[in-house]
């Protein structure tokens, strides 16, 4: 929780992260949720199979503890990936300058390493997938369809971003195949 507030009040003041911040906050928030999803799991299934009422009850109660803070976790990642991913724009959309002879794109990124800037778009679009779908694997109401498609759409919209990777680039195989995987189960569930 302590990195958590920490890289709150880093995206708070830049919400360009170097690739080690953004590992950081992958992992804090990766962290946090892992935990609880398998958690409310547990309880869940066991709470689907408790016969004695008091036992169920307890386990109820503990399944809806883990949920909203699975929930609570999710929307933090979510408003804070809101404000870092308009601040990588594009390789499309960046801005070219030219300093010292080279051309270079806005956040000092040069025009070799477009596939740098579409990579870093593509792990917060993914990541803003995947804390999509933990929020509606653990909801229970009629938002639970709502939830999941909003994260089919994430998955399509990092899917699209991915594309944009040079085909040489192992990342853009990784990025895809990881995103590609999701799709596909989203849609045999």
């Amino acid at each position: 929780e302590d990195m958590r507030g920490y890289l709150k009040k880093i995206v708070d003041l830049d919400p360009v992260f170097t690739p080690y911040e953004r590992n950081y906050f992958m992992e804090a928030y990766t962290n946090a949720t892992n935990k609880l999803r398998l958690a409310w799991l547990a309880a869940r299934l066991r709470e689907r199979d408790a016969t004695d009422d008091k036992i169920r009850r307890v386990i109820t109660d503990y399944r809806q503890k883990a949920q909203d803070e699975v929930q609570e976790i999710c929307d933090e990642v979510l408003s804070l990936l809101n404000k870092i991913i308009p601040s990588y724009p594009s390789p499309e959309d960046a801005v070219c300058r030219e300093e010292d002879g080279t051309v270079v794109l806005s956040l000092n990124v040069s025009l070799d390493n477009k596939d740098a800037l579409a990579l870093e778009r593509s792990l917060y679009y993914k990541m803003r997938a995947d804390y999509s779908r933990y929020k509606a694997e653990v909801s229970m109401d009629e938002s639970s369809a709502q939830l999941a498609q909003e994260a089919e759409d994430a998955y399509q919209e990092a899917m699209e971003v991915s594309k944009k990777l040079e085909r040489s680039n192992p990342a853009e195989k990784t990025a895809i195949d990881m995103i590609s995987m999701w799709l596909e189960q989203s849609r045999i569930e």
